[in-house]
């Protein structure tokens, strides 16, 4: 398995690596606001798989807000933009199994701490870092982040809008129209409320039971 991470500025190589991939995604995530009412507005993370310059598959995971107990998790920016690059692996492994990825993230912190391979499982954002890594291992798929300056393309725009149910217009459901769609609901919920289970264990078991015939 091979980790490479890099930013949008980086021309001279994008245009090798594009070639080189297997599948092409988007993701961004939003975080907490409240309501006039004092409610959380329905938010979470979006992750798009692009193309031929359209949308063929749509995920979400929505933030579940039942369990309220670990709200400090909805303000660690890169946590959250993490947990969009654990959808493709968690909905669909066997198609991704020994592809190769792109991902394209507005959260150069993410890009940066991917790149660096030195996960201390301390933090929640190293545990799924750290996670991800042994996914992708066990799946042998080859990974790369890179860099999307937020809203600066038509599917950077896209991911934004739809990472919020309060920001998504009927534009934004049409150009998902015809992609297959995937709203996660697993054990990755589950760690959000609460994060002392084992994350590592469960999410290869929970991608198990999805490769089974």
């Amino acid at each position: 398995m091979s980790i490479i991470s890099g930013t949008d500025e980086e021309k001279h190589e994008d245009n090798n690596t594009l070639a080189m991939n297997d599948f092409e995604f988007y993701s961004d995530a939003s975080g907490l606001s409240l309501n006039k009412n004092h409610q959380f507005h329905e938010s979470g993370v979006v992750c798009l798989g692009i193309q031929n310059q359209q949308v063929w598959w749509y995920s979400e995971l929505l933030w579940p807000l039942n369990n309220t107990s670990n709200l400090n998790f909805y303000s660690q920016s890169s946590s959250l933009e993490a947990i969009g690059l654990f959808l493709p692996f968690l909905c669909m492994p066997d198609v991704l199994q020994g592809k190769s990825v792109i991902f394209w993230t507005d959260n150069s912190s993410l890009v940066y701490l991917w790149s660096k391979q030195k996960f201390f499982k301390q933090k929640p954002i190293y545990r799924l870092l750290e996670t991800l890594k042994q996914i992708s291992t066990f799946l042998s798929v080859q990974v790369f982040v890179r860099h999307v300056t937020r809203r600066s393309n038509r599917w950077a725009k896209l991911v934004d809008n739809l990472s919020r149910k309060r920001t998504t217009n009927r534009f934004d459901q049409k150009a998902i129209g015809c992609a297959k769609k995937d709203i996660y609901q697993g054990i990755l919920c589950q760690w959000i409320s609460q994060p002392e289970i084992n994350l590592e264990d469960l999410l290869l078991n929970e991608i198990c039971l999805k490769l089974k015939p």
